[in-house]
């Protein structure tokens, strides 16, 4: 699944799966066991389950889900204009930003993913 959402989001699958491993604390979360939200969609701090997406399958959370994320945040085609893209294709510029957080509220969000994902490649290449 995370292969299928690489070729359709755009996204690269480490990043997928690291990303996915911190929001649902490695598949323990009521949110990813009940609802199938692997990248924690919707899931505001105060009240998590509320508003967090519902996928039908776990497939289609994990595609459906980087589909979302690359749309909103990496490839945003409605922020951009003819000289200046304004993509955001890293983890640094989806991270908290002087008391306003624009995909996770953790300060150390985006450092706690690239450490995931770093281990992946150190694991793939050993």
């Amino acid at each position: 699944a995370y292969l299928v959402a690489q070729e359709q989001s755009g996204l690269n699958a480490i990043y997928l799966l690291a990303h996915s491993g911190l929001e649902t604390g490695w598949g323990t979360s009521a949110i990813s066991q009940n609802k199938y939200n692997f990248y924690g969609i919707g899931a505001i701090d105060s009240k998590p389950a509320e508003g967090a997406f519902d996928y039908t399958t776990p497939e289609g959370g994990i595609i459906a889900g980087a589909s979302w994320i690359s749309i909103n945040y990496v490839i945003r085609s409605w922020d951009t204009d003819a000289y200046i893209p304004y993509y955001q294709p890293t983890l640094d510029n989806m991270r908290f930003d002087n008391s306003w957080h624009q995909y996770a509220s953790d300060e150390a969000w985006a450092e706690k993913i690239g450490y995931f994902a770093q281990e992946f490649y150190k694991f793939i290449n050993q």
